[in-house]
This record gives C-alpha cells, sequence and structure tokens, in this order.
C-alpha cells in the first residue's frame, strides 16, 4: 500500500518525482553556481576594459574624482548577474520575485544615478572644449587673463585648459570658464 501511495505520489509531479523538489533544488544551485561564475567574469573583463581605457586616471584629472570608477561599475554590474541568478533559482521554487525585482531595479537606479554624478561635470567641459577647438578659440602658446588667471596656455584637452603662470605654476581651467567668462588675449612683451 505505501508504494502505491509513492508511486502515485510520483506520477502526481510530487516531492518524490523526477521533476519535483529535488531536481529544482539541483536546477536552482546550477544557475547559482553559473551565477557566481558569470558575475565574475562580467566584473572582471568589465574591470579589465574600462582599466585598458585608462577610466580612472581620466575621471581623476578631468574630475579631480577620488573614488574608482572603474571598480565601482565592475562590482555592480557583478552584484547585478548575482541578483539575476538569485531571482532566477527562486522562480524554480514559485516564489514571488517582484520583491526582488524592484531592488534589482532600485539598485541599478542607484548605479545610474552614481555615474550621472560622477559626470555631471565631465558633459559640460567636454562640450565647451569641443567648441573651443572646432571655433579655434584658443591655442597653445598664447597669452591669456581670465578672471585672476593669467598666463601662458600650455595644453588645451577635451575637459580642460592647462595654463603657466609667469611663476610657473600650473593651473588647470575647466573648459566652461572659457565659455562663460570673458577672455583677455594678452599680448606678447617686447
Amino acid at each position: 500500500m505505501a508504494t502505491a501511495n509513492a508511486t502515485a505520489l510520483a506520477g502526481q509531479g510530487g516531492m518524490f518525482s523526477g521533476t519535483g523538489i529535488f531536481s529544482n533544488i539541483v536546477i536552482a544551485i546550477i544557475i547559482l553556481l553559473a551565477g557566481v561564475v558569470i558575475g565574475k567574469l562580467v566584473g572582471k573583463l568589465l574591470e579589465k576594459i574600462l582599466h585598458d581605457i585608462s577610466l580612472d586616471a581620466f575621471l581623476r584629472k578631468a574630475l579631480k574624482a577620488k573614488f574608482s570608477a572603474e571598480e565601482l561599475i565592475s562590482v555592480s554590474a557583478k552584484l547585478i548577474v548575482y541578483l539575476i541568478a538569485i531571482a532566477s533559482a527562486l522562480r524554480r521554487f514559485g516564489f514571488v520575485t517582484s520583491m526582488l525585482n524592484v531592488v534589482a531595479v532600485a539598485a541599478v537606479i542607484v548605479i545610474l544615478i552614481l555615474v550621472f554624478l560622477s559626470i555631471k561635470e565631465f558633459i559640460p567641459n567636454a562640450i565647451a572644449g569641443i567648441k573651443i577647438n572646432h571655433r579655434n578659440f584658443l591655442k597653445e602658446g598664447e597669452r591669456i587673463r581670465i578672471k585672476n588667471a593669467e598666463g601662458r596656455i600650455v595644453r588645451i584637452n577635451l575637459t580642460e585648459t592647462q595654463i603657466e603662470t609667469k611663476w610657473h605654476d600650473m593651473i588647470y581651467i575647466p573648459n566652461t570658464a572659457f565659455i562663460n567668462n570673458e577672455v583677455i588675449r594678452l599680448r606678447k612683451k617686447k
């Protein structure tokens, strides 16, 4: 009689069936392990790509950023893959994952806000740098005065202009300052 009940349960997709809870546990573990492996790979790959393009060095120079954007972005991508794996594993058991989906969306929004805040100065300075270079507004070697800074332009890049004073100090001025302020070209001393 007991074997007949177990056979009946197995036929109905119960706990003892091949498609029951045991297989769901195995599949959930495989999903979690794959999520960990893929998350680590994505994190390492993204960090390598961002390091190869020197994102941190660029942000430190352009924005004086004091955090590692490469690490922040790669860890965030890894965590997002982990969240997706956890949500997929929980779905195997029929758990409602809407709360987990809300947490994942909130995490993505927070990451986007952090990225936006870290580049909010970059975009206007880059646009100003493009305008300066396109119009040949300023030239390297030219002597200028802007606000309280006076000196010779040493280098103009996308986000800032480097000026050397007569005391050989280097001043880095954001390119938006050249669009928003009066720039005086000084004559060369004879």
